[in-house]
């Protein structure tokens, strides 16, 4: 229910009296199944990061490494459009010290497909993560730009991503490491 509420809501307006109407209960009877919203919002991080893992790996399974970065920004936005909801509840950064470890695990099994991506470009070490981030922020980008209708323009919008994705993956192939 919680993840049918963030897609349909976003995830500033999740409560916990919005899921309990969803799922046709009083919000007291939820207690019997979460500590409280932030358990809640939690678990729909954990479950949007198990989600785009599975979609990653099915994405580049049978593909050569080299076109796994591809495969992989099209997954994201895939999972983006049709869970905006439960994607902008990922977003917040779990490489800080406070981060649950299951949460953390979760993420960084997303993380070392995408690492791994780029190090098929070449691109390995410390350039590897910054690769990462550059990727990671164009896509997001896009993807945020997107989902709010921000692309008004008659031209196609997946040809635009495909463009983009090219971009990046010639940008990330052909850099020198320093």
């Amino acid at each position: 229910m919680a993840v049918e509420v963030v897609d349909r809501l976003g995830p500033d307006a999740l409560t916990l009296k919005a899921i309990a109407d969803a799922a046709g209960v009083r919000p007291p009877s939820l207690y019997n199944h979460v500590d409280g919203l932030e358990d809640v919002r939690l678990g729909l991080r954990l479950r949007a990061y198990e989600f785009i893992a599975v979609r990653q790996h099915a994405a580049t399974e049978g593909l050569p490494p080299r076109a796994w970065l591809r495969a992989l920004a099209r997954a994201h936005r895939t999972f983006a459009l049709e869970h905006p909801g439960l994607y902008a509840a990922m977003q917040p950064t779990v490489h800080t010290p406070d981060v649950d470890p299951e949460l953390r695990r979760a993420a960084e099994a997303v993380l070392d497909q995408l690492i791994t991506a780029v190090a098929a470009l070449g691109t390995t070490g410390d350039d590897a993560v910054h690769a990462v981030r550059a990727l990671r922020s164009a896509v997001l980008g896009f993807i945020t730009l997107e989902i709010a209708g921000d692309f008004g323009m008659p031209q196609d919008i997946d040809q635009s991503f495909e463009q983009l994705i090219e971009v990046l993956e010639r940008g990330i192939a052909g850099r020198e490491q320093t």
